[in-house]
Order: C-alpha cells, then sequence, then structure tokens
C-alpha cells in the first residue's frame, strides 16, 4: 500500500480507484493509508475524497477523508528534475576517498 502511494496518477489510470474504495469501506486496512493513496492519485482521487467527507455517514470515513485532503501533490509528478555535475578526473584525489 506504501508503494501505490509514491505512483501518483498511474493508481487512476491503471483502474485501482475501485479496488482502494473497496479497501476504504470494508475497513480491513488502515483507512488513513487508503485515503492517502487515493489522494496522491490525482484529481479524480481528490474529487472523490471530497464526495465521500460531504455526503459518507461512517465517522471514521471522513476523519480519514479529512485528515489527507490538505496533501499538497506536485503539478506534474513525472516532470523531475535532476542536476548532474561532471567532475574532471584531476580534482578527486584517491587518497582522500573512502572506501565504498
Amino acid at each position: 500500500m506504501a508503494m501505490l502511494n509514491r505512483l501518483g496518477r498511474l493508481v487512476w489510470e491503471a483502474g485501482g480507484l475501485p479496488t482502494l474504495m473497496d479497501l476504504f469501506e470494508d475497513g480491513s486496512v488502515d483507512r488513513q493509508l487508503v485515503a492517502s493513496v487515493i489522494r496522491t492519485s490525482g484529481e479524480e482521487g481528490e474529487s472523490l475524497l471530497l464526495k465521500l467527507m460531504r455526503l459518507h455517514k461512517n465517522d471514521k470515513i471522513r476523519m480519514a477523508t479529512a485528515s489527507v485532503l490538505s496533501y499538497r501533490l506536485p503539478v506534474n509528478e513525472r516532470d523531475l528534475e535532476a542536476d548532474l555535475l561532471l567532475m574532471d578526473e584531476y580534482e578527486t584525489d584517491p587518497s582522500t576517498m573512502r572506501p565504498g
């Protein structure tokens, strides 16, 4: 479940929201964690959680929903930036490098 939390929109695109909703309703898995996965699945998950918070009769589901709606999501989770620094081979002294 924790791994799904890092997949972002891929959960929704793969059709995983109905399964997550079943787990959320059932309560056999930590509802806080399931709500977090639904939240990280993008705008679709957010709108689903908003509906649950307004309309669901189970207070435990509404509390788990309300606790994750404040999470901020990246605008585009697939747009990652990385800076690579290439060093000249003469700048490093092998005698000062640690093993491993």
